[in-house]
């Protein structure tokens, strides 16, 4: 069976991520797929806990917990305080 290592994740709020950027350093004999053990829909700001597949071209499986941090985007610029400040000091 496959062995390979996890990597938690962070996205956006309803953002899409591929189960393959979640996995390193695959190790097996044959190619390999990877894939969610289940659908997720990712609308909520919250961690949730999720399961990686890596399975062989035998259908040998091996499957492992990683966890996904969904945070909402940033949508209001950001608020640049100082220019005065800054403005005064020049020479």
């Amino acid at each position: 069976a496959p062995s390979f290592d996890i990597v938690n994740r962070k996205i956006f709020l309803n953002e899409t991520i591929e189960a393959s950027s979640m996995v390193e350093n695959i190790k097996d004999q044959t190619k390999t797929v990877v894939y969610f053990y289940e659908d997720y829909i990712f609308n909520e700001e919250k961690t949730y806990p999720v399961e990686v597949v890596v399975e062989d071209e035998y259908a040998n499986k091996t499957k492992k917990k990683a966890y996904i941090l969904v945070e909402s985007k940033d949508i209001e610029a950001p608020q640049l305080s100082g220019i005065d400040t800054l403005e005064s000091c020049k020479i």
